[in-house]
């Protein structure tokens, strides 16, 4: 499950999100990718190191609920309403967790602001804001 290498694309979007991001951001994405942004980043990840998160069964849970299709546009925006998330990666590790054969882009509140290959780094749109 862990990965010993990054694939190219995913470095390079850890890249753009690192100088995109500071303390006040928080990521949403796998484990393999969250500890690796913070690691290049400011930002702070939903799930990284388990040793150094808060209930780290049940936030994988909940994230692998997040991108496997099954929840609601509801029950997504309540979790990264919950976590105060600012950014959701979508990638290599993303995508085998998902149901669906794309990208989060059917997501309103999710605005693509990073797109290489398959990767994209959405960037989480206030419920107020508009398009």
């Amino acid at each position: 499950y862990f990965p010993y290498f990054l694939p190219p694309e995913d470095v390079q979007a850890v890249a753009w999100l690192e100088t995109r991001t500071d303390h006040e951001d928080v990521f949403l994405a796998s484990y393999a990718i969250s500890n690796y942004g913070v690691a290049h980043s400011d930002a702070r990840s939903f799930l990284g190191h388990q040793f150094a998160v808060i209930d780290p069964q049940g936030k994988d849970r909940a994230l692998r609920y997040f991108y496997s299709g099954a929840a609601s546009a509801e029950e997504q925006r309540a979790l990264v309403d919950a976590y105060g998330i600012t950014f959701v990666y979508y990638g290599t590790h993303e995508r085998a967790l998902q149901d669906l054969s794309g990208p989060l882009d059917h997501v309103p509140w999710l605005v693509p602001g990073y797109r290489q290959g398959e990767t994209v780094i959405y960037h989480v749109r206030d419920e107020g804001e508009q398009a």
